[in-house]
């Protein structure tokens, strides 16, 4: 499973096997996914398009944790996203957890001295029931002349039903100047440093392993700060895992 740093339900058609080792104490557990647009953070990272996604991940019984996720992406030179994370997940018998670890953010044949695609957060998750929230920060964002950035998000999933949840979810991305949102967005100047992202969606659990989902998904930036790549929209979602 992506680590939950991903933010935004897109349409997707998701495989997963998982098994345990139990000489070792360790479950390994893998997933495929198939997407109609990989929103991150509010912003197509597909120019809008499909993409599959595809990882891997090994979790101990003593809370920790390593996995490698990749899919398709639509700018720059490469075509490749590939991420490498591991951290330390705590979970307690009153419904709280807490998660904290790092995550590297690579891109194959995209990255060079120009573009300095590549980078690194440290990010932490707290957890009461079914609400979750999450500080992630780098110092060294996506994009060249990109510094520090802060990133803090909070997701609910409220049961409707047996069967049925809403699912809602915010995020505040927050730039050192409007100069470096600028240079992240690659649109016309804004004196913003800062802008939002979020959520809204339905998901219905047809069986153990099926889901659908209806999603509405959002950010608070112009038209002239950013493409057609941040536009609100729509999305429908199913997913099979076993």
């Amino acid at each position: 499973m992506k680590h939950l740093i991903r933010s935004g339900v897109v349409v997707c058609v998701a495989l997963s096997v998982q098994s345990t080792v139990v000489a070792a104490e360790i479950e390994t557990s893998s997933n495929v996914t198939l997407v109609s647009d990989y929103i991150f953070r509010g912003i197509s990272q597909t120019n809008e398009d499909p993409a599959i996604q595809g990882g891997i991940d090994l979790t101990s019984n003593a809370g920790w944790y390593a996995g490698v996720w990749g899919s398709n992406i639509g700018f720059g030179d490469g075509s490749l996203e590939a991420d490498i994370y591991g951290g330390w997940r705590y979970i307690s018998d009153a419904s709280w957890s807490f998660d904290v670890g790092a995550i590297r953010y690579i891109y194959p044949g995209g990255n060079n001295a120009d573009s300095e695609f590549n980078y690194n957060e440290v990010y932490t998750h707290l957890s009461y029931q079914d609400a979750t929230l999450s500080v992630v920060y780098s110092d060294d964002y996506f994009g060249a002349g990109v510094n520090q950035f802060v990133y803090v998000a909070v997701a609910y999933s409220y049961p409707i039903a047996e069967q049925l949840s809403l699912e809602l979810s915010t995020g505040f991305n927050k730039f050192e100047s409007g100069a470096e949102l600028t240079r992240f967005l690659g649109g016309e100047p804004t004196s913003d440093d800062s802008y939002w992202d979020g959520s809204l969606g339905i998901n219905y659990q047809l069986s153990d392993k099926l889901s659908v989902n209806l999603t509405y998904i959002a950010t608070d930036m112009s038209d002239s700060a950013c493409s057609e790549v941040c536009d609100n929209r729509l999305v429908f979602g199913v997913r099979s895992s076993f």
